[in-house]
């Protein structure tokens, strides 16, 4: 039940972003962005607790949730943008996202990576070539999307000359994050060639089991 949970969380989590996603793209005034900022406040919270959530390898919720991770601070990133093109002041409201996912966020996700990593190390024998493909790809992308938005908050810290964004953002997390993302990518690239022979059918063996038996007789 609690993975069927996880799941609706991931889907809803999913649409409210895409729905952030086109109001920005459509353009907002200072009012309406104190309230997206807001919105995104509570999307970091629900994000912070689907993160906590030991989503069952191999699952298409793990790989929605990857998927969700990206879209949320690619979102970030968008609305971190759109205030650093207009100038009326870094707004509280973002002051406090960005220090709940400098401190809370990003820590969590770090903590989601090793789960990720412990996953694969304890799921020998089980292991599918295609899940451990599509994890190649989509752990590199959410770090990507990362450090997207850490770029952007650090420029408009720089345009604003009052508030530190980056202030929670902990550069150990950040080298950390490169770290696992290493390990990962290594485990990977060593995992994918076993994982394919392992898919593979044994009808060779039986080909040569019968060549055998015919050669005998």
């Amino acid at each position: 039940s609690s993975g069927i949970n996880a799941e609706y969380g991931i889907a809803a989590l999913d649409t409210i972003l895409l729905d952030l996603e086109w109001c920005m793209q459509q353009g907002v005034g200072e009012d309406p962005a104190d309230t997206l900022c807001l919105h995104l406040t509570d999307l970091a919270n629900v994000l912070g607790v689907l993160l906590s959530c030991r989503v069952p390898h191999g699952s298409a919720a793990l790989d929605h949730l990857s998927r969700v991770i990206k879209r949320f601070y690619n979102t970030f990133t968008m609305f971190v943008k759109y205030e650093s093109n207009h100038n009326h002041g870094i707004l509280r409201s973002l002051e406090k996202l960005a220090k709940l996912v400098g401190s809370t966020t990003n820590q969590k996700l770090y903590n989601f990576l090793i789960y990720l990593e412990q996953t694969y190390g304890d799921d020998k024998g089980k292991r599918n070539a295609s899940v451990i493909k599509r994890q190649a790809v989509s752990v590199p992308g959410i770090v990507y999307a990362v450090e997207q938005c850490e770029r952007n908050l650090i420029i408009l810290t720089k345009k604003s000359k009052t508030v530190d964004l980056m202030e929670f953002f902990k550069r150990s997390t950040a080298r950390d994050f490169k770290i696992e993302t290493a390990v990962l990518e290594e485990r990977f690239n060593r995992e994918i060639p076993e994982a394919e022979d392992q898919d593979q059918p044994k009808t060779k063996k039986r080909k040569r089991a019968g060549k055998s038996a015919e050669n005998g007789a």
